[in-house]
């Protein structure tokens, strides 16, 4: 996920200077400018759909689930 990032322009990586085992991932400013385009995603979707607490709860679960058996 992390070299997928980093093709995009969201994150750098490079190896530790005294140890170079170490990765060091950083963001980047069109990272953050995504990460502040993001923030309100989640506020725009529920404006959109009408579920109560538990129907968005399960939703959320689901669609975790559904993202995990895609990465693997």
């Amino acid at each position: 996920m992390l070299k997928s990032l980093e093709q995009k322009g969201y994150v750098t990586r490079s190896r530790s200077a005294e140890d170079e085992r170490l990765l060091i991932a950083a963001v980047t400013d069109e990272g953050m400018a995504l990460r502040e385009r993001a923030a309100d995603v989640p506020a725009r979707v529920s404006g959109c759909v009408k579920l109560d607490t538990e129907e968005a709860v399960q939703l959320y679960g689901l669609l975790y689930k559904l993202l995990d058996s895609i990465s693997e």
